[in-house]
């Protein structure tokens, strides 16, 4: 587990997105745009590319390992993305604090995760869609354009992807 002051680290890093996002949100990614290109390693050291993925449909889960919101949303999007196994949907968890690699590994182990957790060093992914909070999920279509994003967990953000995928 992570130290009080790590964990005040993250909170006061969250804070400063939240702050940043109301003073600078023209420079935000939205809905409606094209999604930021990135590339990320993933626990196999595979590597994934987000603009080879053009075609399909992409739901990326920003998370971090103390935030339990996030745990349940891992949790039914793996339930979720079950149905659509068989579509042109991809899955993936991107871990925006992967500095204990033990901790990252557990979790995806525990919760037996089938799909692929992206490790983002230093949240530079999250910074660079000017994210605000964990768990945050973004839901990109198939010609590259962010149709959804939601902060936190419910089961309404899963109905409102449903809706985008079956369009």
């Amino acid at each position: 587990m992570y130290s009080k002051k790590k964990r005040r680290y993250f909170i006061w890093i969250t804070l400063l997105f939240i702050i940043q996002g109301c003073i600078d949100d023209n420079y935000a990614v939205k809905e409606g745009n094209f999604s930021p290109d990135f590339q990320l390693t993933n626990l196999e050291h595979g590597r994934f590319f987000l603009n080879q993925q053009r075609g399909k449909f992409v739901i990326l889960i920003f998370w971090a390992t103390w935030c339990q919101q996030c745990k349940g949303a891992l949790l039914e999007l793996k339930l979720f993305i079950e149905k659509y196994k068989d579509k042109n949907v991809i899955l993936s968890g991107i871990c925006s604090d992967p500095e204990n690699m033990d901790d990252v590994k557990k979790i995806v182990y525990e919760m037996n995760l089938n799909y692929p957790t992206l490790l983002d060093n230093s949240a530079k992914v999250f910074s660079k869609y000017k994210l605000r909070a964990f768990p945050a999920i973004i839901l990109i279509n198939i010609d590259g354009k962010i149709d959804l994003i939601r902060y936190g967990y419910n089961k309404n953000i899963l109905y409102q992807i449903k809706k985008k995928l079956e369009l």
